[in-house]
């Protein structure tokens, strides 16, 4: 090492050479002191830094480096980002990178772990520049996360998203997952409504990240379905992935979500619904599943249009009526009930001034039907409309 001032240091070099890194420490801050500010006492001050870096490789403890930091980045300060300062913050960055990487080692024990969380935290509370700390957070975080501080983990992930916003994002749902008691993949047959708290957290972040993926990301958009399920926003849902199936049928997040839609609008006689989502994988010839397997909609879909059909025949609503009722009939002609379907529908077009679609509606039952149960009925209905 290059003395500064022999003649002063010559007591501190001895130390040194003797690896007395403490006691040379301190006499280059009594040598310190009698200098002014300038290139002289910069060359001193870097000179004790590097010996504390010493002094702190020896003895394993960040403690006495990090109160000479302290001290001499305030007596810096006014240089700003360069000359020593920056000189100063750089290394004292590395020293704790260095640490957080012993302590994320899994070899690392608890004393290395407590003091890098300790002591990265307290320069990170000081650091205003975000892109010098960034390093710094993103190992702190992945330190949290590697001893299940779940929350903190989340908290630093958020932070670090200010600045890279998708990965990090995504690293904070991994560990909101744990807080959640949420699966890393959507699984559409849950139906546990716990943690909501926790929950609505995750939701929040899937929800930012589908924003940043255009909301065309069907794995973000199950676990935002899903997480809306679990909290009793059903609405919210079915309005998402129908939008998300009209725009992108093919991926098997969307067929299950379809499937379960589907399964879901058929027990609770949502005809309308199950029909018009029926319509959109048809449309794309892609066909809904359950848990990945393929599923026959198609008998819904029969339900749907014969009782729909019926139902708004009752209420009056001819033309919904006659809409799905000739549907019916159209795309299900071995059904059972295609003679009912046929009969209402010749009273629908009777009704909307379809005289001639009515009549040969009605003879098209009562020939192809011999055994209709209502065929005589019919026929004298067809006549009085035909008279």
């Amino acid at each position: 090492i290059a003395p500064v001032d022999f003649m002063r240091e010559r007591d501190a070099l001895i130390e040194l050479s003797v690896q007395n890194y403490k006691q040379a420490s301190i006499l280059y801050k009594k040598i310190a002191e009698t200098y002014p500010k300038g290139e002289q006492l910069a060359a001193i001050d870097s000179r004790i830094w590097d010996i504390d870096v010493l002094v702190f490789q020896k003895s394993g403890q960040l403690s006495e480096l990090e109160a000479s930091f302290t001290t001499l980045r305030a007596k810096y300060a006014p240089q700003g980002k360069k000359g020593f300062y920056a000189t100063l913050g750089d290394s004292y960055r590395k020293v704790l990178d260095g640490n957080l990487d012993l302590a994320i080692n899994p070899k690392g024990t608890k004393p290395q772990q407590a003091m890098a969380m300790q002591f990265t935290t307290k320069y990170l509370k000081s650091e205003a520049d975000r892109a010098l700390a960034y390093p710094l957070k993103s190992k702190l975080a992945a330190l949290y996360r590697s001893q299940k501080m779940y929350n903190e983990a989340v908290e630093a992930y958020l932070d670090l998203a200010k600045d890279q916003p998708l990965k990090n994002y995504l690293f904070a749902i991994d560990a909101q997952n744990q807080l959640a008691n949420w699966p890393s993949q959507p699984n559409f047959a849950a139906k546990s409504k716990e943690k909501a708290p926790e929950r609505t957290k995750l939701l929040s972040i899937y929800e930012t990240v589908s924003q940043i993926k255009d909301g065309e990301d069907w794995f973000v958009l199950a676990h935002v379905g899903l997480l809306q399920r679990a909290l009793g926003q059903n609405k919210n849902t079915e309005t998402l992935w129908l939008k998300g199936i009209k725009s992108n049928a093919t991926t098997k997040y969307a067929q299950d979500a379809g499937g379960l839609m589907l399964g879901e609008f058929n027990e609770a006689k949502r005809w309308d619904e199950l029909i018009d989502l029926s319509h959109i994988f048809a449309g794309k010839k892609v066909n809904p599943s359950i848990k990945g397997v393929p599923l026959n909609y198609k008998p819904w879909l029969a339900d749907a249009l014969f009782k729909g059909g019926t139902l708004e025949l009752g209420k009056n609503n001819f033309q919904k009526a006659d809409k799905y009722l000739e549907e019916f009939s159209a795309v299900f002609p071995a059904e059972p009930r295609f003679p009912s379907a046929g009969h209402s529908l010749g009273f629908a077009y009777k009704v909307l001034n379809k005289l001639l679609p009515a009549l040969n509606a009605c003879k098209n039952i009562t020939e192809k039907f011999p055994k209709y149960a209502l065929r005589s009925k019919l026929i004298l209905q067809a006549g009085d409309w035909a008279a």
